[in-house]
């Protein structure tokens, strides 16, 4: 049986700088592997030009496994750029997926863990190195440090943000004055009420208690619309210093190119590798 195709698949985006971002964590997989890793994302990116790209040109997943080399492949290693199951792996991604299979005779795919795993701290430990980065850079003497991630519909979802803080403030202890979990945005209803708090209220709460010093840590992989610079992060920011004048808000950059993010990528590829 030929080789397998591996596919670092995240969940797409139109803002150039996730893309790149992924593109490049890709080529550094592929070199610490020894394996070509192809950049692909569920939906979003194919849009943007090459000429916002550094010249390549992004792939969706639909649009590769349309492609010749997509066609003619026999099987395909799905590498989740994920922190948690989301509903795009275990349902969407896994659908089209099974199209594809079931089009020709022989062809197989299997979708490897997403980032966290049970036990696993490296997650955490991403998070420790860029919050300590910002206290140390701007001196800050036991800040409030808040854990912001998108929000999301699947409760096992949440539940892996809420012990990957666990595990955070664990590794922080000493170095902060309060640790919170939030989320970015939620969905009516109180079936998603374990979103709460949101990272706006956070903000409201502290700077109507007089606190001056936040640091936001970022679980987020990439760049983009929510966590790139001008995103609805950076928003939600602004709005809270315009009403407390005296907090200094700071946020760390996303994980997603940790060497802690390559080394779990690196050992979910060798332990495939070895079944």
């Amino acid at each position: 049986m030929e080789n397998p195709i591996y596919l670092l698949v995240d969940n797409g985006s139109l803002q150039p700088d996730s893309v790149i971002s992924l593109h490049q964590i890709a080529i550094r997989l592929s070199n610490t592997c020894s394996t070509e890793i192809i950049p692909v994302s569920l939906l979003h990116s194919n849009k943007i030009p090459a000429s916002h790209l550094n010249g390549f040109k992004a792939q969706t997943i639909v649009g590769f496994l349309k492609s010749e080399k997509g066609q003619n492949a026999q099987s395909l290693v799905i590498i989740p750029f994920f922190i948690g199951p989301s509903r795009g792996i275990t349902n969407w991604l896994k659908d089209k997926l099974e199209e594809w299979k079931n089009n020709t005779v022989g062809r197989s795919f299997k979708i490897l863990e997403c980032l966290y795993s049970m036990g696993d701290s490296r997650l955490a430990e991403a998070l420790h190195v860029e919050t300590k980065k910002v206290i140390m850079e701007y001196r800050i003497n036991k800040p409030n440090v808040v854990l912001v991630d998108h929000g999301t519909p699947v409760a096992e979802v949440n539940e892996v943000r809420e012990q990957v803080g666990i595990q955070f403030f664990k590794l922080l202890k000493g170095s902060c004055s309060e640790c919170l979990t939030s989320s970015m945005e939620r969905r009516k209803g109180a079936e998603y009420d374990f979103n709460e708090p949101l990272i706006e209220n956070v903000l409201h709460e502290w700077g109507t208690l007089g606190i001056t010093e936040v640091v936001v840590s970022f679980l987020f992989l990439l760049p983009g619309r929510h966590a790139g610079k001008g995103g609805d992060l950076d928003r939600i920011f602004d709005s809270a210093r315009k009403e407390f004048p005296n907090m200094n808000i700071r946020a760390t950059k996303p994980i997603g190119s940790s060497e802690f993010i390559l080394k779990i990528l690196c050992d979910r590829i060798e332990k495939f590798k070895k079944v």
